[in-house]
This record gives C-alpha cells, sequence and structure tokens, in this order.
C-alpha cells in the first residue's frame, strides 16, 4: 500500500470562532462600525437577516464573504466564525498565518466595537491527502495486524477520533480532538478517494460563563495553536 505522509496533505478549510454568550446582537452597529473596516476581505454582497422573536442565538445573522466564496465570516449573537477555504482559483496552499491574522484582526475589531465578553475560542484546520484506498490505509495505520486480517480487511470506510485535554500556555487549559476519516473531493464531476484529519483545538466549555478573553488572550491563543 502507498504511504502517506504528512508532507503529502493540504490545508483544506480553516476556523476561527469565538463565543460571545452574552451578545445582544445589533445588525445596524456592526455594519456600520464593523463591515467598514473589513471591505478588503469581504467584497461580495453582505447578506443580513431581520431579528425574529425567538431568532436562535446561534444561527448566523449577518454573513460577510469575498467574491470567490473562499473566505466567510458569520455573525451570530452567540458566536462569530471566520472561514478560509481551499479553492482552485486561489492556488495550491493557504497560509495559516496569514489566516490568524486576520481572525486576531477582526476579531479585537468586534469586541472593540460591541464590547462584547468573549467567553471561548476556538480554532479548526481540516487537511486532505489522495489516496486510492483510504479506509485500508487508515485501517493498516491505527489498528492492529490481527484486526486487518479479518474484521477490517474491506472497509469501505474508516473514521477514529482522539482527545486529550492539555495546558496550552499558563492556566489555559483546552480540548484537543483529532479526527481521522475517510470521504472524496470533488472536482466538477469527478471524485477522488481522500484521508481527511481534522484538529480542534478549542478551550473549555465548562469554564466559559466565568471566562473573559481580552484581544490579547485571543492572539495569544490563535498564535499558539498556529
Amino acid at each position: 500500500m502507498d504511504l502517506l505522509t504528512h508532507t503529502a496533505f493540504e490545508v483544506s478549510v480553516c476556523q476561527a470562532t469565538i463565543f460571545t454568550p452574552d451578545e445582544e446582537l445589533s445588525a445596524a452597529k456592526v455594519m456600520g462600525g464593523f463591515y467598514p473596516n473589513c471591505l478588503d476581505l469581504f467584497d461580495s454582497e453582505p447578506e443580513v437577516r431581520p431579528s425574529l422573536p425567538g431568532f436562535p442565538a446561534e444561527v448566523p445573522r449577518i454573513i460577510l464573504k469575498n467574491k470567490l466564496d473562499s473566505m466567510r465570516l458569520e455573525i451570530a449573537a452567540a458566536r462569530t466564525n471566520f472561514f478560509l477555504r481551499k479553492t482552485r482559483e486561489e492556488g495550491d496552499s493557504l497560509s495559516l498565518e496569514r489566516f490568524y491574522q486576520e481572525a486576531t484582526r477582526l476579531f479585537s475589531q468586534y469586541q472593540e466595537l460591541t464590547g462584547c465578553r468573549v467567553g471561548r475560542s476556538a480554532a479548526v484546520v481540516t487537511r486532505f491527502g489522495n489516496h486510492d484506498t483510504p479506509a485500508l490505509f487508515l485501517s493498516r495505520h491505527f489498528c492492529r495486524d490481527r484486526w486487518i486480517e479479518a474484521p477490517l480487511d474491506r472497509p469501505e470506510s474508516f473514521e477514529l477520533h482522539a482527545r486529550k485535554r492539555f495546558e496550552l500556555a499558563d492556566k489555559l487549559m483546552v480540548n484537543s480532538w483529532v479526527r481521522n476519516k475517510t470521504g472524496y473531493l470533488a472536482i466538477e464531476e469527478s471524485k477522488t478517494p481522500i484521508v481527511l484529519v481534522e484538529q480542534d483545538i478549542n478551550t473549555l466549555a465548562e469554564e466559559a460563563a466565568d471566562s473573559s478573553f481580552t484581544p490579547k488572550d485571543i492572539e495569544l491563543f490563535f498564535n499558539l495553536v498556529e
């Protein structure tokens, strides 16, 4: 079977998120005071949804994106997600350093404008590598030979998730999830089998009610997970 080393993987999607559990989102304030400062990133028409009774706090009310839809910001009352996706038009790779720099800038400006409390932060990076038999590759990589001989001799798909908790910086505890699974890369009408590896680092949900991240704290977090 062909080997698949770390150098064969490409970044597919990056996600940076801040959680704002106390925020009462004002679309007028965001569009008037925040949006004009990030037109260099989001050159497509913004989407603004009206505030209705019972509107879920985690559903985006404001969506900003570029014309390629490779860069996207979703703003909800409870969280803000920033995405960067690989596209064929933008070349062969994505810069994680650039992504986290832009995320830090956007979150800092948003927090300064709204005065919101940031209770948690998260960073997710998904990478992929082409492989003719991704399920067999993953099963042989992670499992003992005696399991390959019978139960896992012809897998069509495979997933393995691993979680750990550790101190990312002084008194900054995080969860780290690594998810390995099979998938397909769709290009026009063809599908290429791939191995997907997703790394998700996030601060603790149980501490969100008492945590308050400053812009410096957020910058430190994204610098460390880069």
